[in-house]
């Protein structure tokens, strides 16, 4: 059985490298709009205004902020860069964050849009959007860094709540947003027994953004994963080693991503990314000489 998976595996992939050089010969790549929804939290000005400042400003992605409370200060903020969407409070519930945005994403952008999530201490380098639009003819697509953390996983169509994309960045077409949101959300410590992962009738929050779309996504299944694991750096205790240090001046000409940002380094990554010809920003950047990973 694992032989006929990995057979499937190699063509699907090879059928997705072809449908995209076919259509680029031919023309016919169209350029799909991304909408992500930022995770941020009341303390994280800082890294929201860096984001402002540096890929949010210069690249094609659309974006809202999407506080889990609300504040004064926050309210201030949004009146002045009307960047920033309150949802509901949604407190140590990321599957609850999640699902509304989803909501709000299917009634506000047009169908054949992208919709995705990431995080204010995420940087994305200039080559992102043209990597996720390249896989964007995909209809089930769902774009990320994946973890492989289930030994019995077997098929990459049908994610769980270990074997799946990790909410740093993670971006889906339209229609299975639109499939998430058939079923109601529920969460195990309110509703009950009724909501559990087995019940075939609930989107079950995990607390956690990541593996509640996870074990969404295995109800749906039949999903097309692009697994970016070797052009993402996700950093965390296990994996630092894995990356160049981020202060290279090169990082954004190897990588496409660098998750665990400071707004320092958020700054030094955009002065340095060799496919931006705006340097404005560099006037204000010193060159970090040493950065210390954030956990």
């Amino acid at each position: 059985m694992r032989r006929n998976i990995d057979i499937w595996k190699a063509l699907n992939i090879f059928l997705i490298i072809w449908l995209f050089h076919l259509a680029k010969k031919s023309g016919e790549i169209k350029e799909k709009k991304v909408y992500l929804g930022i995770f941020t939290s009341t303390r994280d000005y800082e890294n929201r205004a860096a984001q402002r400042e540096t890929w949010l400003k210069t690249s094609k992605f659309k974006y809202r902020f999407l506080p889990d409370a609300w504040s004064k200060k926050l309210e201030h903020e949004s009146e002045k860069f009307q960047d920033i969407i309150f949802l509901g409070n949604t407190t140590g519930r990321g599957g609850a964050r999640l699902y509304n945005w989803l909501e709000y994403a299917i009634s506000e952008f047009p169908k054949n849009s992208l919709i995705g999530i990431t995080n204010s201490d995420f940087y994305a380098c200039e080559d992102l959007y043209t990597t996720v639009q390249e896989y964007n003819r995909q209809r089930r697509m769902v774009f990320g860094w994946w973890h492989d953390r289930d030994p019995n996983w077997l098929d990459e169509r049908f994610p769980n709540t270990k074997h799946r994309p990790n909410e740093q960045f993670v971006v889906i077409t339209w229609e299975l947003a639109a499939e998430i949101l058939k079923w109601p959300y529920c969460l195990p410590s309110k509703d009950g027994a009724k909501c559990n992962i087995d019940s075939g009738k609930y989107r079950v929050d995990t607390t956690h953004a990541g593996s509640s779309l996870g074990g969404w996504l295995g109800d749906i299944g039949n999903i097309t994963g692009i697994r970016m694991n070797d052009e993402m750096a996700h950093l965390t205790p296990f994996s630092k080693d894995r990356y160049p240090n981020p202060i290279n001046e090169k990082f954004c000409k190897h990588f496409l991503s660098y998750h665990k940002s400071t707004a320092e380094l958020m700054r030094h990554l955009h002065c340095h990314d060799e496919l931006l010809e705006e340097k404005r920003i560099c006037r204000k950047v010193e060159t970090l000489k040493e950065f210390q990973i954030q956990f």
